[in-house]
């Protein structure tokens, strides 16, 4: 470890946040004590990194907020590069949870409130933060807490450093649009704190499983339990605050946390806020004006949308399932559950679809075999527009702002206008599109069953190059930082730059079974092991370096059995 980087004396390791290692320092021109994170070596050879690393320090040096960490400085010293930010000295919320298990309701809300009202002040500003859970939220010396770690968070405006189609964040408290790597918006933020306060009440997160595929299964098909079904010291108000929070589809979520917070003062007794610290007056001046108030949301209940034949469903976790697809539309509805008939179908919509819809706005956008494009109103199942390809489509589309991306086996990729399906462009790839595109900086990258790989000017459709990625290619592509990664049905794994298409290495994997899945610098895949004759599910730690050809793609952190369920006799 270092002893000193500028005017810092580095003390001891503290933590590690995303993008760095946090150390307790003192600041020799005022003596304070400071917390300094600081970029490790390994990441300092490639540019996003470091880019990522100072957009965290800046993004947060110009929030100003109670309840948001405070960056003090930011410097560079012989490649090494570091901030300085305000030392707590109190504990993570997740530890407070580890030592108490669950929380009162009062102060519960207390804590919820004060992250809320920060988040509010980062989403005025345009910056989502994209990883909130226990770990990312601290108490200082006298119990305020606040929101720190803002590695992985994105600006809505300026350079595009997201990535569609990529998994970012914790599994645990990623939102469905983040676990099927589609576009996010500060909706994704009001999801992550959802599951916190409900993790807060209840003492554990709504969904959990061995593997972190698993996680992001659920969190894109299963409902979870209610909150007050755990803990029954929950109000009932509470309740269904935190169902509206953590809601599937971003529309139908709080538009803001204001909106959260002015929920709060609506359907919670004063005595409870007051307790928690969170008086009426407190709510008042973060809620929105009277004229935009909305009442408190009520439970609601799964509509189906239904069509008649049983379909194949690519579930974003990189999960395929035969199952009859199920749309969920969401219908208020006051009081508890009650038992009733089995729900009928609000609609139905003619021909094969073999992938999940996607969203926009108040409209799923379908696919078909038939080779069309549908936008359906979600509420009364009128087709709002429809677009018609040459040939099957059985990939999920893609919808990134206001543009949906579709490949069909006619050998075309197109980008559509979600608002009223005219096209924007269509670009030929001379193969069938089986599986999603993904989108990363602007860029879209499509494979064909041919085994090339596309990489796409999303705005204009220009073509940026051409790969081949093996003789077979079934599933979507996955981005990582400057490398764009392809599953082969010839049982390797192939990566490329990003920016020019150049192979940078590939691995041996035995027949992958499904598209691969990113996450913190990790790869995971699920392949046939033929040596073994078994399917494993692997995780590949990536290399830091792999920007340039010739570096490894990484190395094998481990390797799990896929074992077949036992059946009953």
């Amino acid at each position: 470890m270092q002893k000193r980087l500028g005017k810092y004396e580095l003390l001891k390791e503290i933590g590690k946040g995303g993008m760095g290692n946090v150390y307790l320092a003192r600041d020799s021109e005022s003596n304070a004590t400071v917390a300094l994170k600081v970029l490790p070596p390994e990441f300092t050879r490639t540019p996003k990194y470091i880019e990522r690393f100072r957009r965290e320090a800046k993004a947060v040096a110009r929030l100003n907020h109670p309840n948001i960490i405070k960056i003090f400085d930011i410097g560079e010293q012989e490649s090494t590069h570091y901030f300085a930010m305000e030392y707590l000295g109190g504990m993570t919320l997740r530890k407070l949870l580890e030592q108490r298990g669950r929380l009162p309701v009062a102060e519960a809300i207390s804590i919820l409130v004060q992250i809320a009202d920060a988040l509010d002040t980062a989403h005025a500003q345009g910056i989502i933060h994209r990883d909130v859970k226990p770990d990312n939220i601290m108490s200082d010396e006298s119990g305020k807490f606040k929101i720190m770690d803002f590695g992985i968070a994105h600006t809505e405006q300026g350079t595009r450093l997201t990535v569609t189609g990529t998994i970012m964040g914790t599994p645990e408290y990623m939102s469905p649009e983040q676990a099927s790597g589609t576009a996010v918006d500060k909706r994704t933020d009001i999801y992550a704190l959802g599951i916190v306060l409900y993790e807060m009440l209840t003492g554990k997160v709504p969904f959990n499983a061995q593997t972190a595929v698993e996680i992001l299964q659920m969190h894109i098909t299963k409902m979870p339990e209610s909150p007050k079904l755990i803990n029954p010291e929950i109000p009932g108000n509470l309740s269904n605050i935190i169902a509206k929070m953590i809601e599937k589809q971003p529309a139908n979520r709080y538009e803001s946390f204001r909106h959260v917070i002015n929920a709060l003062t609506q359907a919670l007794p004063e005595h409870l806020r007051a307790a928690g610290g969170v008086t009426a007056k407190e709510i008042a001046a973060a809620a929105p004006p009277p004229a935009q108030a909305r009442p408190a949301p009520r439970v609601r209940e799964r509509v189906i949308l239904q069509t008649p034949t049983t379909v194949r469903v690519a579930l974003a976790a990189s999960i395929l399932l035969n199952v009859l697809l199920f749309g969920v539309l969401l219908l208020g509805r006051g009081g508890a559950p009650e038992a009733t008939e089995p729900p009928q179908p609000m609609f139905t919509l003619g021909g094969q679809v073999f992938a999940p819809p996607a969203v926009f706005g108040k409209n799923l956008i379908v696919a078909a075999e038939d080779g069309t494009v549908r936008a359906v109103d979600v509420e009364t199942g009128s087709v709002q527009w429809k677009f018609e390809t040459k040939d099957k489509v059985t990939a999920a589309p893609l919808v990134d702002g206001d543009r949906v991306f579709v490949g069909s086996w006619d050998q075309h990729v197109y980008s559509l206008s979600a608002g009223d399906g005219s096209l924007f462009w269509k670009v030929p790839v001379g193969g069938c599109v089986f599986s999603s595109p993904a989108l990363a900086d602007g860029i879209l990258y499509v494979c064909t069953r041919e085994g090339n790989v596309f990489a796409i000017d999303a705005e204009s459709g220009a073509l940026k190059w051409k790969g081949a990625g093996g003789n077979k290619t079934s599933f979507s592509p996955a981005v990582h930082e400057e490398a764009l990664f392809i599953a082969s049905d010839e049982n390797r794994l192939f990566a490329f730059r990003c920016a020019d298409g150049t192979r940078l290495g590939e691995l041996e994997t035995g027949r992958i079974k499904m598209p691969v899945l990113v996450q913190d610098s990790k790869l995971y895949y699920a392949a046939f092991n033929d040596l073994a004759e078994r399917d494993e599910l692997a995780a590949l730690v990536l290399s830091p370096g792999l920007s340039s050809a010739g570096i490894p793609v990484g190395r094998h952190k481990w390797t799990s059995p896929i074992e077949p369920a036992a059946t009953g006799q």
